[in-house]
């Protein structure tokens, strides 16, 4: 049986996406950086580990003025399943 767990991004230029990974670190990141390159100035979203009901662990995309604690739902923006 292999170990894996899937990843949801919810907001800004991931919205839908989900990863799957087959071999999960000891503890899940607790902010993903997405760097956007393009034709213009690259655009950096930052995205917060959160824990969901309905999936589990989500990362939440950072809304400017926020800082990395989230917005409170769980206390610390970690994910604690």
């Amino acid at each position: 049986m292999v170990d894996s767990y899937v990843v949801r991004y919810v907001g800004g230029p991931l919205d839908g996406r989900v990863d799957s990974v087959a071999r999960p670190g000891p503890e899940p990141r607790p902010t993903v950086k997405h760097v956007h390159l393009h034709g213009g100035p690259k655009i950096v979203h930052h995205y917060d580990l959160h824990y969901a009901v309905e999936y589990g662990c989500e990362y939440r995309l950072r809304v400017e003025g926020e800082d990395e604690s989230g917005d409170g739902d769980d206390g610390g923006g970690g994910c604690a399943g």
